[in-house]
Protein backbone atom coordinates (compact mmCIF):
# COMPACT_ATOMS: atom_id res chain seq x y z
CA UNK A 1 0.00 0.00 0.00
CA UNK A 2 1.21 3.48 -0.91
CA UNK A 3 0.77 6.13 1.77
CA UNK A 4 0.46 9.61 0.30
CA UNK A 5 0.41 12.91 2.17
CA UNK A 6 -0.84 16.21 0.81
CA UNK A 7 0.02 19.38 2.72
CA UNK A 8 -1.38 22.67 1.47
CA UNK A 9 -3.07 25.62 3.14
CA UNK A 10 -5.51 25.94 0.24
CA UNK A 11 -8.34 23.40 0.66
CA UNK A 12 -9.23 23.49 -3.05
CA UNK A 13 -5.69 22.40 -3.96
CA UNK A 14 -5.84 19.51 -1.51
CA UNK A 15 -9.18 18.44 -2.97
CA UNK A 16 -8.00 18.72 -6.59
CA UNK A 17 -4.75 16.83 -6.01
CA UNK A 18 -6.44 14.18 -3.87
CA UNK A 19 -9.15 13.52 -6.47
CA UNK A 20 -6.60 13.35 -9.28
CA UNK A 21 -4.39 10.92 -7.37
CA UNK A 22 -7.37 8.75 -6.44
CA UNK A 23 -8.46 8.47 -10.08
CA UNK A 24 -4.99 7.51 -11.29
CA UNK A 25 -4.29 5.05 -8.50
CA UNK A 26 -7.68 3.36 -8.85
CA UNK A 27 -7.20 2.99 -12.60
CA UNK A 28 -3.82 1.36 -11.96
CA UNK A 29 -5.23 -0.93 -9.26
CA UNK A 30 -2.84 0.44 -6.65
CA UNK A 31 -3.85 0.29 -2.99
CA UNK A 32 -3.38 3.65 -1.29
CA UNK A 33 -4.14 5.89 1.65
CA UNK A 34 -4.21 9.67 1.26
CA UNK A 35 -3.64 11.81 4.33
CA UNK A 36 -4.44 15.51 4.14
CA UNK A 37 -2.82 18.30 6.16
CA UNK A 38 -3.79 21.99 6.14
CA UNK A 39 -0.42 23.31 7.40
CA UNK A 40 3.20 22.43 7.99
CA UNK A 41 2.56 22.61 11.72
CA UNK A 42 -0.21 20.02 11.48
CA UNK A 43 1.96 17.73 9.38
CA UNK A 44 5.01 17.88 11.63
CA UNK A 45 3.07 17.70 14.93
CA UNK A 46 2.92 13.91 15.10
CA UNK A 47 4.86 10.89 14.03
CA UNK A 48 2.37 9.60 11.45
CA UNK A 49 4.12 11.83 8.90
CA UNK A 50 7.17 9.58 9.13
CA UNK A 51 5.17 6.73 7.62
CA UNK A 52 4.33 8.64 4.40
CA UNK A 53 5.81 7.21 1.20
CA UNK A 54 5.14 10.23 -1.03
CA UNK A 55 4.45 13.75 0.22
CA UNK A 56 3.08 16.57 -1.91
CA UNK A 57 4.05 19.72 -0.05
CA UNK A 58 3.15 23.30 -0.94
CA UNK A 59 6.00 25.75 -0.51
CA UNK A 60 4.13 28.97 0.25
CA UNK A 61 2.15 28.39 3.42
CA UNK A 62 1.42 30.98 6.11
CA UNK A 63 3.42 30.21 9.25
CA UNK A 64 5.66 27.24 8.51
CA UNK A 65 6.42 27.17 4.79
CA UNK A 66 7.05 24.02 2.78
CA UNK A 67 10.83 24.42 2.79
CA UNK A 68 11.02 24.59 6.58
CA UNK A 69 8.45 21.81 6.87
CA UNK A 70 10.63 19.57 4.65
CA UNK A 71 13.69 20.36 6.76
CA UNK A 72 11.85 19.48 9.98
CA UNK A 73 10.62 16.23 8.49
CA UNK A 74 14.16 15.29 7.48
CA UNK A 75 15.38 16.02 11.02
CA UNK A 76 12.60 13.77 12.38
CA UNK A 77 13.83 10.98 10.11
CA UNK A 78 11.31 11.00 7.27
CA UNK A 79 12.62 8.91 4.41
CA UNK A 80 9.71 9.21 1.97
CA UNK A 81 9.75 11.21 -1.23
CA UNK A 82 9.02 14.92 -0.85
CA UNK A 83 7.50 16.64 -3.85
CA UNK A 84 7.42 20.38 -3.29
CA UNK A 85 4.93 22.45 -5.26
CA UNK A 86 5.53 26.03 -6.39
CA UNK A 87 6.10 27.77 -9.71
CA UNK A 88 9.08 29.92 -8.70
CA UNK A 89 11.01 28.32 -5.84
CA UNK A 90 13.32 25.80 -7.53
CA UNK A 91 16.53 26.90 -5.82
CA UNK A 92 15.08 26.90 -2.28
CA UNK A 93 13.45 23.55 -3.02
CA UNK A 94 16.75 21.92 -3.89
CA UNK A 95 18.38 23.45 -0.81
CA UNK A 96 15.76 21.73 1.37
CA UNK A 97 17.04 18.33 0.19
CA UNK A 98 13.71 17.38 -1.31
CA UNK A 99 13.76 14.64 -3.88
CA UNK A 100 11.42 16.10 -6.46
CA UNK A 101 10.33 19.55 -7.55
CA UNK A 102 6.96 19.73 -9.30
CA UNK A 103 5.74 22.91 -10.87
CA UNK A 104 2.38 23.71 -9.37
CA UNK A 105 -0.35 23.47 -11.96
CA UNK A 106 -3.06 26.05 -12.40
CA UNK A 107 -6.46 25.30 -13.80
CA UNK A 108 -9.04 27.43 -15.50
CA UNK A 109 -10.66 27.72 -12.08
CA UNK A 110 -7.78 29.80 -10.72
CA UNK A 111 -5.98 27.20 -8.60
Amino acid sequence: MVKIGICDDEPQMIKLLSQTLEQVLQLQGIEYEIWEYASGEELTAGIACLDIDILFLDIEMRILDGIETAKRLRKKGMKGINALLHPAQKRRTFLSYSHIYIRRFHSKYGY
